[in-house]
């Protein structure tokens, strides 16, 4: 009996995806990157396309990292664009492809 599971990963392998879905897994893959430092990150400013594969497009940016126990007051604050006040929390965020694995950094910006 074939497993479920890799029979489902192997139709998606082989599916072709919209720009949509691939920029979906990009970000996806920056919010877990952010979760291993336990933080949520917050797109601001995007630098254009970085890197593009047959699963994902993704690309350099700006934005906030924020700690989750701050989540909620951040969220407050940055719909009514006023981030300023959490400038510390600002950091650059660069993707690159190394030994075939994706790679997110995430900066501070002194």
């Amino acid at each position: 009996m074939v497993d479920n599971l890799m029979i489902t990963g192997l139709l998606l392998k082989n599916k072709l995806l919209t720009n949509q879905e691939k920029e979906n897994n990009f970000r996806q893959a920056l919010q877990a990157e952010a979760e291993k430092s336990g933080c949520v990150f917050f797109e601001d400013i995007e630098n254009g396309i970085e890197l593009e594969t047959s699963d994902m497009i993704g690309w350099d940016m700006f934005g906030f990292l924020i700690p989750k126990e701050l989540e909620e007051i951040f969220q407050i604050d940055w719909e009514k664009d006023n981030t300023e006040p959490w400038d510390s929390f600002l950091v650059s965020e660069h993707v690159s492809i190394k030994d075939d694995q994706l790679v997110i950094v995430f900066n501070s910006i002194p």
